[in-house]
């Protein structure tokens, strides 16, 4: 080899180790802001976690009734993450979430019925939602229509996203159910 040919060789060796050297720093760099926002999401549920012991501690007469809470309230949170970590933390879609959410709930084939538009809501809000509607689910199977083999829950919503936020209305109403009375004090 000649020195020209040679200086060649070493000049497309350096830019090949330049470009793994650029490459491996933009690697890295990905990796701690993916671990910045991991943490994040973690204190975030954490203090979600925090927030539900301590309402179902003040909600609950005894041991029990505070596991058996807790562990649905827990559950619940956990179907909405995995809802959002299939959908890689981005909108997710207002029917699969209920779906999701009240399949467990389930006593019955046709327990639910599901109608409205295609509607997505933002991972925060589907957090909450996928709480809310537990909470909905858990006193229907309790007290409501689907303490009874042939209770009905029809979930409805009209609205659309797009909007910040988005204007979504949703209904539940339960038939079949034992008649309604009012809350104890």
């Amino acid at each position: 080899l000649g020195v020209d040919e040679r200086t060649q060789e070493l000049a497309k060796a350096n830019q090949r180790l330049e470009k793994e050297i650029t490459e491996r720093k933009r690697g890295e760099e990905q990796q701690a802001l993916l671990v910045a926002e991991l943490a994040h999401r973690v204190r975030n549920t954490l203090a979600i976690v925090r927030s539900l012991a301590s309402q179902t501690v003040r909600h609950s007469r005894d041991l029990e009734q505070f596991e058996a809470s807790f562990d649905g309230r827990l559950q619940a949170l956990a179907q909405a993450h995995t809802l959002l970590i299939t959908a890689r933390w981005e909108q997710t879609d207002l029917r699969t979430l209920l779906a999701h959410q009240l399949n467990v709930y389930a006593v019955h084939e046709g327990a639910f019925s599901f109608s409205g538009p295609h509607v997505t809501v933002s991972p925060k809000a589907a957090v909450t939602l996928g709480l809310v509607i537990h909470e909905l689910a858990a006193n229907a199977t309790k007290y409501g229509s689907l303490s009874v083999p042939d209770g009905h829950v029809d979930v409805h919503w009209r609205g659309e996203s797009g909007g910040a936020p988005p204007n979504v209305q949703l209904l539940l109403s339960e038939t079949g159910g034992p008649p309604g009375s009012p809350p104890h004090p």
